[in-house]
């Protein structure tokens, strides 16, 4: 969906590099195109299974942490069964953690759940700025690469 395209901190980028707001408004036009031919819903389901892994990933790290202090033998045993297990799939990382050890696996829910908790209200925004800000700045640099060498092609060394 194109929003307020003509105030684009992107437009001002560009503006500074020479393209018009047409230009631009082209390039907007040919990516919301590209966006339409996605399975949005694909998408946002394959994220929530890495985000769900990643936060059950970090949930052992916290409580591996504990454990070294209160109980390091758990906490050794706990590192080694993460280390052979499906660390990566968060679900199937459980299912195998609950046949081991239940205590451990219900310890590693609570604390992802709680965890879950806590990033779940900043975490859409902050996406969405570190994606706006991190492409804002691959553009401009690679707008100002091409002037360089458009530059550069022009302005031949004598």
């Amino acid at each position: 969906m194109i929003l307020d395209w003509a105030n684009s901190p992107d437009l001002t980028i560009l503006e500074s590099y020479g393209y018009n707001s047409i230009q631009y408004l082209k390039l907007e036009v040919l990516t919301e195109g590209w966006c339409q031919n996605m399975d949005i819903k694909k998408v946002a389901k394959d994220t929530t299974k890495v985000l769900t892994s990643y936060l059950t990933y970090q949930a052992v790290i916290i409580i591996t942490n504990q454990l070294t202090e209160t109980n390091p033998g758990l906490a050794i045993w706990l590192s080694d069964f993460s280390s052979r297990g499906k660390i990566q799939d968060g679900e199937a990382y459980l299912e195998e953690l609950l046949q081991e050890n239940q205590e451990l696996a219900f310890r590693v829910m609570t604390v992802r759940d709680h965890l879950t908790q806590e990033v779940a209200d900043y975490l859409p925004e902050m996406v969405r700025l570190g994606i706006q800000q991190g492409n804002m700045a691959h553009r401009r640099q690679y707008l100002e690469r091409m002037t360089q060498l458009t530059t550069s092609e022009t302005n031949p060394p004598d």
